[in-house]
């Protein structure tokens, strides 16, 4: 009686720490499963310069590989492992492991895409920005895949459920994740790593299976600590400057840094008088040291004759193009600095854009719309909105009517507002016809 009491407790504890394990394993799975495809979808769109095409592609790409995972994982339960659970469960515990570093490879893969395109083509064409999306996330969403399916192998319909409800609430934290490590602009590679790492220690102290064994648990410690060894390493420096060398002829990168707004690349020539900034591939800024640009200072003068002796300017946007070296030479007594992005101010101040002695200089990030409501009404002389780019909604938010109208009752009675849009790269002589559209309708 007794030894059969201690059989059924026995058993008992085996089905919760079954039921513990694949739950675990499930949550895993969910978990880089989402944070995998959103820190994909975030390289691939600064690659691409982001669109609705691509972002759908990235979309249904994830899908499609994730039903081929799905697809070969019960293939292998089928043919190689019909009646084995907990084999299958010992290899999911081996995989779940190799999920970072799989994570790793496949960014190490679009960046290397992205390097074999041409040193030339800073722009990605349409058909590459096909191939990038559909081929990027597929490491990660067919490993995903198939270990869902592993996972899941002869379970009863009961189960299922509580299984899939856990892979959703991985899913969940995993988006919740990433998005904080992104609002702290921390790089992809160091991003993967930093979650590795903590997934790995909890796997590690929450594992009391006794299908692991003293080897394997060793093997595991042993790869926890070189991913923590890793973290610090500037991983993604190394490789931006691998992907970017003479991308661009005849200069070299100076630095890449990641924000909220996507990723600056600083880039100066051989002689280091000329200096090129991109943000997500496309070109923000473009100046010369010690060349001051006259045809912005013809313009500034145009505008500061629109009002009789302004003393306060508010500039939006334009941080990373001299424009403060030009607009201190005019006498107003006040000038605001305004960026969306607070990443621009440090890029411009490292690149010294700014004039030195500025104490009439005042600069604000952030939401600007909620900055400019709390300016005084009828107190800004002039108004200059300079925008990275027109096509861009970051930029288009500040091209609205709702905008322009918060502007106008701040501007004072005799105030003026002026726009600047710029077309890098494009002449009078060739402007497409969609472009002359937006910049019309501006």
């Amino acid at each position: 009686m007794l030894k059969s009491q201690v059989s059924g407790t026995e058993f008992k504890n085996g089905i919760q720490e079954k039921a513990i394990l694949q739950t675990r394993l499930v949550f895993n799975v969910g978990f880089f499963a989402y944070f995998a495809q959103l820190i994909t979808f975030r390289e691939v769109i600064a690659i691409c310069q982001g669109n609705e095409l691509v972002f759908g592609l990235l979309l249904g790409s994830g899908l499609l590989w994730t039903a081929v995972g799905v697809f070969l994982g019960n293939q292998y339960v089928i043919h190689k492992n019909p009646e084995k659970e907990k084999n299958s469960r010992v290899l999911l515990t081996k995989l779940s492991y190799l999920n970072g570093p799989l994570l790793v490879i496949q960014i190490l893969i679009l960046k290397g895409l992205f390097m074999m395109i041409g040193a030339s083509n800073l722009v990605v064409s349409l058909h590459q920005s096909v191939i990038l999306a559909i081929f990027s996330v597929l490491p990660m969403a067919a490993f995903t895949g198939f270990q869902f399916s592993l996972a899941v192998q002869r379970i009863e319909k009961s189960e299922f459920g509580e299984l899939y409800r856990w892979e959703s609430i991985g899913s969940v934290v995993g988006c919740f994740i990433i998005s904080g490590l992104l609002h702290f602009s921390f790089p992809p590679l160091r991003m993967i790593l930093i979650v590795t790492s903590l997934l790995y220690a909890t796997m590690l102290f929450t594992d009391r299976s006794a299908e692991t064994s003293a080897k394997e648990s060793a093997g595991y410690c042993l790869m926890f600590l070189l991913v923590v060894s890793a973290i610090p390493m500037p991983l993604d420096k190394l490789v931006d400057r691998s992907v970017w060398n003479d991308k661009l002829e005849g200069f070299g990168i100076v630095d890449v840094m990641d924000s909220q707004a996507g990723r600056y690349t600083i880039l100066k020539d051989r002689t280091g008088h000329q200096t090129a900034i991109y943000l997500n591939n496309s070109l923000v800024s473009s100046t010369v040291s010690g060349h001051p640009d006259h045809e912005l200072k013809r313009l500034f003068e145009l505008l500061y004759l629109q009002t009789e002796k302004p003393k306060k300017l508010v500039v939006i946007g334009g941080g990373l193009s001299g424009i403060a070296d030009v607009i201190a030479r005019f006498p107003y007594e006040e000038i605001i600095l305004m960026e969306q992005d607070e990443k621009v101010f440090e890029i411009a101040d490292r690149l010294e854009y700014f004039p030195d002695n500025q104490t009439n200089h005042q600069k604000i990030s952030g939401n600007l719309r909620e900055a400019l409501k709390k300016f005084p009404s009828n107190t800004i002389d002039q108004v200059i909105i300079w925008p990275s780019s027109n096509t861009t909604l970051a930029s288009n938010r500040y091209l609205t009517k709702e905008f322009f109208d918060l502007l106008s009752s701040k501007l004072s009675i005799t105030g003026s507002l002026g726009v600047l849009i710029e077309n890098y790269g494009a002449s009078s002589s060739y402007i497409s016809e969609h472009a002359t559209k937006q910049v019309n309708s501006i």
